[in-house]
């Protein structure tokens, strides 16, 4: 009898456990909504932001530099401009760098850095929206696969990570990760 007890206990508590985790999920689930990318989803990035770049030296791919950074960023018809300044040693400052960061209508593909990306997936939660764009590129002269994720948090915070694979095989690994915030000018 006693047997029976301790295993109806367990039971209900096995159940309580699969309940709490099953309304979890669910909740999960419903707070990560899918979207489809168009000009307006870049409108949350247009003004002043300032943060780091850390990347992987190119130089020995294992090196670790970290960078102050800038962006000034604009908005355009397809999407927002982007102005790019990362300070180098000695405090100087690089040449600044401008691209676009632009949707197809279908919102099935995202131009930057001078190319198309197949935009993987796109998603909106309270605290966000993340999107991630990839394909095959070139990285330290080398082929590879490249998965960019964007974040853009509703707290004036932009994360910006890119994630390389060379071809043949290999682990991905972070080239670089911007982590910027608004700045009020």
């Amino acid at each position: 009898m006693f047997r029976l007890t301790t295993t109806c206990a367990q039971f209900r508590r096995f159940n309580l456990v699969f309940i709490v985790t099953f309304l979890v999920l669910a909740c999960l689930s419903f707070a990560q909504t899918p979207i489809t990318l168009s000009a307006s989803t870049f409108s949350p990035l247009v003004g002043n932001w300032a943060g780091s770049l850390k990347l992987v030296d190119t130089e020995d791919d294992s090196t670790l530099v970290v960078r102050d950074a800038e962006w000034q960023i604009a908005a355009n018809d397809s999407g927002v401009t982007l102005v790019e300044s990362v300070a180098k040693l000695f405090g100087l400052t690089s040449d600044d760098k401008t691209t676009a960061l632009c949707v197809t209508r279908d919102g099935k593909k995202l131009w930057m850095d001078g190319k198309w990306w197949h935009v993987s997936a796109a998603r909106e939660t309270p605290a966000g929206t993340t999107m991630v764009f990839e394909g095959p590129a070139q990285d330290n002269a080398r082929s590879a696969h490249v998965r960019n994720a964007l974040y853009i948090g509703v707290a004036d915070s932009v994360t910006l990570t890119r994630y390389v694979t060379y071809d043949g095989g290999g682990r991905e690994f972070v080239r670089h990760q911007y982590r910027m915030g608004r700045t009020r000018e």
